[in-house]
């Protein structure tokens, strides 16, 4: 059947098909319009989208989010997490919490994610310091929450993956503990953080007594690379484990 209407169409002559092509323009125009206005809406749409709103607010977003650094750098980690809404003061900011509520799905929102999950690990110490437990082990599930959602390149994954053991083990939850620590460890080919992420695997183990497994990943870094192995101490970690 296929063969019959090729023969057809190469026995018309170019007036006929050009009469045949304008019959089926007319019969299916407005599907053909239909599907034209589609692309253009969608086109327009995602232009739109993507300079008109996506653009100001990224940079809207990175500028609350430098302002919110500023205070974590100076340890201000309550103000780097809330920011500072003063009627009537300059240098008003929305902090962490403000970025992430306001500006989901951007790359700052993202980051503050991260720097919130640190903040917050940072206030657990010092609530664990005054002896508040408390508020520490309510601050380390917050550490956990916020970390949980941030995903990013190698370097700050990995100290994510190790603060959200520490923030594990602080709530006495040593498998999950470990467990982060090991994905800190895989995530990374630097073999700096390598080795920083097993020695802390290690420290919880022997923590934990247990003293053979502690030994076998502290020997590891030992191979891996004595001399920063005897910078962080594991040397005589074996010494004293043996």
């Amino acid at each position: 059947m296929a063969k019959k209407k090729n023969v057809e169409i190469q026995d018309l002559s170019v007036e006929e098909f050009k009469e045949k092509a304008n019959n089926l323009f007319e019969d299916n125009k407005n599907l053909i319009f239909g599907v034209i206005g589609v692309v253009v809406v969608l086109t327009c749409g995602l232009y739109y989208y993507s300079q008109m709103y996506m653009k100001p607010r990224k940079a809207d977003a990175q500028a609350e989010l430098y302002k919110a650094n500023q205070y974590m750098d100076k340890d201000s980690f309550n103000l780097a997490l809330n920011g500072k809404t003063i009627k009537g003061q300059a240098g008003n900011f929305i902090g962490y919490y403000g970025i992430i509520d306001q500006y989901s799905g951007t790359p700052a929102s993202n980051l503050a994610h991260f720097y919130a999950g640190s903040a917050l690990l940072n206030l657990g110490v010092q609530y664990m310091n005054d002896g508040d437990t408390v508020k520490a082990k309510k601050t380390y599930l917050l550490v956990l929450e916020f970390l949980q959602e941030y995903s990013g390149e190698e370097l700050l994954q990995v100290q994510a993956y190790n603060m959200m053991g520490d923030a594990a083990s602080e709530l006495g939850n040593f498998e999950d503990a470990m467990g982060y620590y090991e994905d800190a460890a895989g995530y990374t080919e630097n073999l700096a953080l390598q080795i920083y992420s097993n020695f802390k695997l290690a420290k919880l183990l022997e923590f934990q007594k247990k003293n053979e497994e502690a030994k076998r990943v502290f020997q590891e870094i030992m191979d891996k690379d004595a001399q920063l192995g005897e910078r962080l101490g594991v040397d005589k970690d074996l010494i004293r484990l043996k």
